[in-house]
């Protein structure tokens, strides 16, 4: 299973509902208050603990709000990488800082992060086609928008999929099902 998550940093009101330690004190364990200094630090961990808690989610893990029980164990700047932890099970993910945007993709295999295609497109969940995603493969036109699917089947193919909405942003991952 697979999880993403994307924020528009442009996005009005993003991050300015609550104070910084009142953010902090409902998202970091006492281990992460180490690693946020400022608003940007702690983004990126809520982003990452989201694209976590949704691969979780999509294995079959139960559904719950407490980002304090999804810890970050490892996380590299420079390789842009980290590995999370829920309940004793391990994800692995990747992440992207750009100028407008946050995108963190994560993963119970290690090895399945060179597999996962990332799409990204500037949209409020308009795009109708799933060539977006799969190509031109006309037996497969489904609105990704309004499914609730986290696999789907295209000819002989399988992937786990992954959404995400945010502002103007819209991000999608696939990882082929071995």
């Amino acid at each position: 299973m697979i999880g993403v998550d994307i924020i528009d940093l442009t996005y009005p009101g993003n991050f300015k509902k609550h104070s910084f330690e009142d953010y902090t004190s409902r998202i970091l364990d006492f281990s992460e208050l180490t690693v946020c200094s400022d608003i940007g630090d702690l983004i990126l961990v809520w982003c990452i603990k989201e694209s976590i808690y949704k691969s979780w989610c999509n294995g079959g893990g139960k559904q719950f709000y407490n980002p304090k029980h999804i810890q970050i164990k490892s996380l590299d700047a420079s390789l842009q990488t980290f590995v999370g932890n829920i309940g004793g099970s391990a994800f692995y993910g990747k992440f992207s800082l750009n100028t407008g945007t946050v995108v963190s993709i994560a993963t119970p295999g290690s090895g399945d992060l060179e597999k996962i295609k990332l799409y990204l497109a500037e949209t409020n969940c308009q795009l109708q086609e799933s060539a977006f995603l799969f190509g031109n493969h006309s037996h497969a036109q489904w609105n990704i928008c309004q499914q609730p699917v986290n696999r789907v089947d295209v000819g002989s193919a399988s992937y786990f999929y992954s959404r995400s909405h945010h502002g103007k942003w819209y991000a999608s991952v696939i990882l082929p099902v071995a």
